[in-house]
């Protein structure tokens, strides 16, 4: 497992984010890395601070199965080797007024599916699909 840590001055990802990679027998590190680059390049949740992003890929295969067969997933023809799952952990902002959250509250195990058209395709996160 490697891990890294990176210092994120994005208005989302305003503090130091901890990413931690399991090795891969399905994708290179190029791959992975350029999942993780569109979860970071896309955190739109302003109320939240992320401190970790996981790949983990024995969770991540639990959840394509479970996306390929109850998920979005399950009304498409999607090859599994194009499908990648992230995981993060965020906490949330002290000044959040959520109904669901209280201030300070920790998610964890967040999952961020990503799939692409082919191995040489960008990585792109399931909610953003056309």
């Amino acid at each position: 497992m490697s891990f890294s840590l990176i210092s994120c001055e994005k208005e989302n990802l305003d503090s130091e984010l901890v990413i931690r990679i399991s090795q891969s027998s399905k994708f290179t590190t190029k791959e992975i890395d350029d999942a993780i680059n569109t979860v970071v390049e896309n955190f739109v949740f302003p109320e939240f601070d992320t401190n970790h992003l996981i790949y983990d890929e024995e969770k991540s295969d639990a959840f394509i199965i479970e996306y390929l067969s109850h998920g979005k997933g399950s009304t498409k023809d999607i090859d599994p080797s194009n499908i990648i799952v992230l995981l993060s952990d965020f906490d949330a902002d002290t000044s959040t007024e959520s109904p669901v959250l209280s201030a300070d509250d920790t998610i964890t195990d967040f999952s961020w599916v990503l799939v692409r058209e082919s191995k040489y395709s960008k990585w792109v996160i399931t909610d953003e699909e056309k």
